[in-house]
């Protein structure tokens, strides 16, 4: 015969309470002063009952789920060295939903292998974080037409429901543009990100100003777009540095597109930092180990990652009328791959994780 499922009210019998009590016990809403003994009361009972609450109908009886949506917006599967940086927020985003604010959550992968996030929207999910969005992402106008509440990671915009939150690109490209003429660079060139992407169009931006604004001429060949990818920058920097006035320098959009740099370095047989000198931006752990260690500008995404959770559970959010738009510091971490520029020919090995 079929074991029927016990209830709260079978709980509720065999610790001596209301089920009204149960309800609250086993809510992630405070225990209005139900005592501690209560409540282990409570829980003890449902133990040897082997009762479990149905989520779907608290969830329902309270209006809302609990469920936050995370949406991955990335080139590369998520196991891809491509997909670090990304998938490095990824991993921080779920250690704080599930071990520290305990809330259920959804997955969805979009760009490389879709999920449809609008599953996520209909009702399971009443939250979402977005991971590198692009500017005409649709779901983000579908999000705001709904009046659902997400904050974007990696975005720069004013939006309603919505929260962005970036790293400070503007300074960390200045800083680093700043490092290379100090050493005495002029010809720079940057491996920009995708036309379209938040990061990428304000770097690439603030790197035209940085030079223009110390004197410096940027040739529209000493800018090359692409995707924040190793294979791509590396043909990028292939053209850029097999051309007559090649850059002594690049600065690379992520460091992703650095250790493409670096391997076409390595193919053209230049030393770095002797012959090339290289910064790129994220400070991804590979920016450790290559040889030599990558200079490039750190971005906090620890910090960051926790400031989407707390925006997201915190109660003000839902309906919060004024759009925020929150920017972490960024700094330039001087490693081993910038040194000033000679004309030097000579062999280079560079171990590529």
């Amino acid at each position: 015969m079929r074991r029927s499922r016990v209830t709260a009210s079978d709980v509720a019998k065999k610790a001596g309470v209301s089920p009204t009590t149960v309800s609250v016990v086993f809510s992630n809403r405070e225990s209005n002063g139900i005592p501690e003994e209560t409540r282990k009361r409570v829980r003890d009972a449902a133990t040897i009952l082997g009762y479990r609450p149905h989520g779907l109908a608290r969830a329902l009886a309270r209006g809302r789920t609990d469920v936050i949506g995370i949406v991955l917006f990335q080139e590369a599967p998520v196991t891809d060295p491509d997909s670090y940086f990304l998938r490095s927020i990824l991993n921080l985003l779920l250690l704080d939903v599930l071990r520290v604010k305990r809330n259920p959550l959804l997955f969805a992968s979009l760009s490389y292998d879709p999920i449809d996030p609008y599953v996520l929207a209909d009702g399971r999910a009443d939250a979402f974080i977005l991971i590198s969005p692009e500017k005409d992402e649709p779901i983000l106008g579908f999000l705001e037409a709904q009046g659902l509440p997400f904050v974007a990671i990696g975005a720069r915009a004013e939006f309603r429901h919505g929260v962005t939150i970036d790293g400070d690109n503007e300074n960390g490209v200045a800083s680093a543009i700043e490092h290379l003429v100090s050493c005495g660079h002029t010809r720079i060139a940057h491996l920009a990100g995708p036309v379209g992407n938040w990061d990428g169009d304000i770097r690439r931006e603030a790197f035209v100003r940085e030079m223009q604004r110390r004197g410096l001429t940027v040739p529209s060949h000493h800018i090359v777009n692409g995707a924040f990818i190793m294979q791509e920058a590396e043909e990028a920097a292939l053209s850029l540095l097999t051309r007559p006035d090649r850059p002594t320098a690049l600065f690379a959009g992520n460091d992703n597109m650095a250790i493409g740099a670096y391997r076409a370095a390595e193919r053209l047989e230049l030393r770095i930092p002797e012959d090339l000198s290289v910064v790129g931006f994220d400070d991804i752990e590979h920016a450790r180990v290559l040889s030599p260690p990558l200079t490039t500008v750190r971005q906090p995404i620890a910090e960051m990652a926790e400031a989407a959770v707390r925006l997201l559970v915190q109660p003000a959010l839902p309906g919060q009328p004024e759009s925020r738009s929150l920017v972490f510091p960024t700094t330039l971490t001087e490693r081993g791959s910038v040194a000033s520029p000679q004309r030097q020919g000579g062999n280079v090995h560079v171990p590529i994780p």
